[in-house]
């Protein structure tokens, strides 16, 4: 007998000994006293846990499901198989495996090796977020300056020194929604016409310079491309931009 009795969502298959086996004449009273043992002995294991209640869930059940007895050693295989099939089909869940797909050791071994070799690529790479480049020591960074220059109101050109850190702080924030090469250099301006020029009067990063900041970005792997003149903050590059932008707590830090 099928049925799912257990509060769990665990199904029991019951295959149960015909009654009139240990009334026929024609079994051996040596046997049906074996039998009769072995179930008394199954009967107090199925008490000591929750089978017991199950079974008698599953009891409960029979006038409304086909229970499945036999007769003979010889009919159980066919009716576990049977019974198994049922079970697979009308109660799917996990762990109905299929023995020729379980992993052997040497596949466990090699998935555990897989597990250990990500785990070490996911550290490696949580490193390099707040390391710089390879080579990017000897750049130009930090509290270094560049000079900008800047087309003021026709063919006047104006520059001025921002240093590198400055313009991270000027264009980390926007770099944070993939912006364009023109989105970009109007933040410059803005901030240059901020700290120096009238608001009113026209002016524009000249575009040579501008590639010198674009390409030093990338150089310093702050920035990455993700698309035609589209440029996006890296790890590294939002990690520099937090240290830097961030405002500090002007509260003495506590002490243990």
């Amino acid at each position: 007998m099928i049925d799912p009795v257990s509060a769990s969502g665990v199904v029991i298959a019951a295959l149960a000994l015909a009654h009139q086996v240990l009334k026929s004449p024609s079994v051996p009273k040596s046997d049906k006293k074996k039998i009769a043992k072995e179930a008394e002995r199954l009967v107090q294991i199925a008490q000591m846990s929750d089978i017991d209640k199950e079974v008698r869930k599953a009891k409960a059940a029979e006038g409304r499901r086909n229970a499945k007895y036999w007769t003979s050693p010889k009919e159980l295989p066919g009716l576990v198989a049977i019974s198994m099939s049922s079970l697979m089909k009308i109660k799917p869940r996990t762990g109905w495996v299929r023995a020729d797909r379980i992993p052997d050791e040497s596949a466990a071994q090699e998935i555990l090796k897989l597990r250990n070799e990500i785990a070490l690529l996911q550290k490696s790479l949580g490193d390099l977020k707040d390391s710089p480049p390879e080579g990017s020591i000897g750049l130009a960074q930090g509290d270094e300056t560049i000079d900008l220059r800047f087309r003021v109101e026709g063919d006047f050109v104006q520059p001025y020194s921002f240093s590198w850190n400055t313009l991270v702080e000027v264009l980390g924030p926007v770099l944070m929604n993939s912006p364009t090469e023109d989105e970009l250099k109007s933040r410059i301006v803005a901030a240059w016409d901020n700290r120096y020029h009238a608001k009113e009067s026209y002016s524009n990063i000249l575009d040579e310079d501008f590639q010198k900041v674009k390409v030093q970005f990338k150089a310093l792997g702050l920035i990455t491309q993700i698309g035609p003149a589209r440029w996006l903050l890296t790890p590294q590059g939002d990690s520099v931009l937090m240290r830097l932008a961030a405002i500090k707590s002007k509260s003495p830090l506590p002490t243990e």
